[in-house]
């Protein structure tokens, strides 16, 4: 029972760390260097979750994001030779199969990438460890005695506890995004429009 409590324990905080931008899961100050040499890939930082956003911080602008699907798209004619024109990156990818993120285009010169990201879940293993979260540790047991009631068959005590998880967990997301000095909105981001190309591709004219 005791190894079963701490499996239901780690089933319900890595749920509660996935259903909020929780802030003290967020790593604002991350930035990594983007070189002519280093090319287009750059290695994920560790217990990567997902980017919040994307800006090159030495010319102040911002990187829009792609998915694989319309980033070959849009891009797919930019390729000569295998490789896509250098220049300041606009644009990026995600490849979490590689475990990097694509800029494009490759950098032509030592750049400042600002890449704030929220950090993944982290299971618990020793008894000295603790929770990043502050307040949800009594949500957890509420969520891991549900579990141990549906184990133990005792569904109607299950659905009764997990009831109660889900009450208490929507209260505690509430609080975190809906502060005295704050307001919460979910803007979904939209299909980034096809954008001009030149009449050549991406090669100059003197190439043509």
């Amino acid at each position: 029972t005791v190894t079963l409590i701490k499996v239901w324990l780690n089933d319900k905080y890595q749920d509660i760390t996935r259903r909020c931008e929780w802030s003290a899961l967020i790593d604002y100050n991350y930035t990594f260097s983007c070189t002519a040499a280093g090319g287009a890939t750059y290695t994920l930082p560790t217990r990567f979750d997902h980017e919040l956003f994307v800006a090159n911080i030495t010319d102040g602008s911002k990187l829009d994001r792609y998915n694989e699907g319309n980033w070959f798209n849009e891009r797919a004619t930019a390729y000569n030779a295998g490789r896509i024109f250098s220049g300041t990156s606009s644009r990026y990818i995600i490849l979490r199969e590689a475990n990097q993120i694509l800029l494009d285009p490759q950098p032509d010169a030592t750049k400042t990438i600002a890449f704030p990201y929220k950090l993944a879940y982290s299971g618990l293993s020793s008894d000295s460890d603790t929770v990043a979260i502050s307040d949800i540790e009594t949500i957890m047991e509420l969520g891991a005695i549900s579990e141990g009631m549906a184990y133990k068959k005792q569904f109607q005590k299950a659905d009764y506890y997990l009831h109660r998880y889900e009450v208490e967990l929507a209260r505690r997301m509430g609080q975190e995004n809906s502060q005295i000095n704050q307001k919460y909105q979910f803007i979904p981001e939209g299909y980034h429009m096809p954008f001009p190309t030149r009449f050549s591709g991406e090669s100059s004219y003197d190439t043509i």
